[in-house]
């Protein structure tokens, strides 16, 4: 990886990691043990891209949204990932989701019930369009213009 930091989707939601926090096959990354409440100690350990410790706890990664070489960029772009991905839907949940929309979609009904509502629905006697009235000019100008053989003014 040659950029510095990557947005990461951990199982507890997403955060802005070094690259140096990957493990070797980037299905883990290592996390700091500090507090919670030290949310500043976290912060300079990601802006000074701090080495990992052997005392640092490895964690699965569910998705990397995105590498930048940029703090600040992988900062903002991890607002907009927060605000447009729905993190705490578990995959499950949109699986499930998704098939029963399928399902949905393909069922038919063919109860006798719903035949007989659509016979009533169709109209037999279907009234017709008005007639349109046109007027027409009598005695009008022949649009050709460049006619030799006619002569200028005639009316038809």
């Amino acid at each position: 990886m040659g950029e510095k930091y990557a947005i990461v989707e951990f199982e507890d939601g997403l955060q802005v990691i070094p690259s140096k926090w990957f493990n070797a096959d980037l299905s883990g990354a290592y996390w700091p043990t500090f507090t919670t409440l030290n949310n500043k100690r976290y912060d300079k350990a990601v802006k000074l891209m701090e080495d990992p410790k052997c005392t640092w706890v490895q964690h699965p990664i569910v998705k990397i949204y995105g590498t930048y070489n940029n703090y600040e960029l992988a900062r903002r772009k991890l607002k907009d990932a927060e605000l447009l991905s729905d993190i705490n839907s578990g995959s499950e949940v949109q699986e499930n989701l998704k098939k029963s929309r399928k399902i949905r979609a393909a069922k038919t009904f063919n109860d006798s019930s719903n035949d007989e509502l659509s016979d009533d629905l169709v109209l037999t006697d279907i009234p017709q369009f008005p007639t349109k009235r046109f007027k027409t000019a009598k005695n009008r100008l022949t649009p050709f213009k460049n006619n030799k053989n006619l002569q200028i003014g005639k009316k038809y």
